[in-house]
């Protein structure tokens, strides 16, 4: 499990606590036993989910062209699990979605 590696998963819901979803993620950061995950959804930027970011080349990382990241919440998942590994985002596209990630955790 590497940053920028797409996998399906069960994604909790946010709030935490409202059950899960089978869903595409994306892997973000990796920590020793842990990664930080973010959800791949079909649906872009609404008023209630601004934070979504259309993912533009999707050669290779088993997305399809309607996807997008959302970087406003995440998931700690653990890298000992068994997850189905679907792709690998395009470095450009991880480059810009880490950094829009970054900027808004770091506030």
């Amino acid at each position: 499990m590497q940053p920028g590696d797409v996998f399906k998963l069960n994604f909790d819901f946010e709030p935490p606590g409202r059950g899960s979803s089978y869903r595409p993620v994306i892997i973000m950061q990796v920590y020793q036993e842990n990664a930080i995950a973010i959800k791949v959804t079909h649906s872009g930027p609404t008023e209630d989910f601004p934070y979504r970011e259309k993912i533009i080349d999707i050669n290779g990382s088993g997305l399809d062209s309607n996807s997008y990241a959302q970087y406003d919440f995440y998931n700690i998942i653990p890298v000992t699990n068994t997850y189905v590994k679907i792709g690998i985002l395009e470095p450009t596209e991880f480059a810009k979605l880490t950094a829009l990630f970054n900027n808004f955790h770091s506030t």
